[in-house]
């Protein structure tokens, strides 16, 4: 009886000693060192270009097709407002209701403008959320807002420039932003 308590025992420690041993060994041998492998940026911002490549300041250009100021022009055609909190154009009394329902867009829109954002392939975050939450309204579609500037994006994007007389390089500026806002406003 003794010797069957000693060999439950020693079964039960050496039970332990193994999977102790199996544990460390996972460890260790799982660990990976941050030099092993590429980092990935987790910063979820969109790219935010000031100065695109062939930007010539002198020619005040803010967009590939549209030399203007970035200032934002309400409806009335007569006051131009350069403070850079963003503004809702008023529109005249007849399409009141149908802008209330865009509002809140048509702001957020305002905001990429005056913070003279560009969009590209590749860009993310909430900004390219609003970008395609348009494009669900202008093209009459539900598709998942994923806040990620992809090649559906992308391909959405040229098509609006080009049905809209805008260069179509698929990349949205604050000339594209103008055309959005001024889409809007005519629902």
């Amino acid at each position: 009886m003794f010797f069957e308590t000693l060999k439950a025992n020693l079964l039960v420690i050496i039970f332990f000693i193994i999977i102790f041993a199996l544990g460390y060994w996972g460890v260790n041998s799982l660990q990976v060192e941050p030099e092993e492998f590429d980092y990935v940026s987790s910063d979820v911002r969109p790219i935010v270009v000031n100065e695109p490549t062939g930007f010539d300041p002198s020619k005040g250009v803010t967009d590939r097709n549209i030399t203007t100021n970035p200032s934002v022009s309400t409806s009335t055609g007569s006051q131009t407002t350069n403070s850079p909190t963003p503004t809702t154009p008023t529109a005249p009394a007849t399409d009141s209701s149908t802008n209330s329902e865009y509002s809140k867009l048509v702001a957020a829109l305002e905001k990429l403008i005056s913070d003279n954002v560009f969009m590209k392939k590749g860009s993310r975050g909430t900004r390219v959320g609003t970008v395609q939450e348009f494009l669900n309204i202008y093209n009459g579609t539900d598709s998942k807002i994923d806040n990620d500037y992809g090649a559906t994006t992308e391909s959405q994007i040229r098509n609006f420039q080009r049905s809209e007389g805008l260069t179509a390089d698929g990349q949205a500026g604050p000339s594209t932003y103008r055309k959005m806002i001024e889409w809007l406003n005519k629902q």
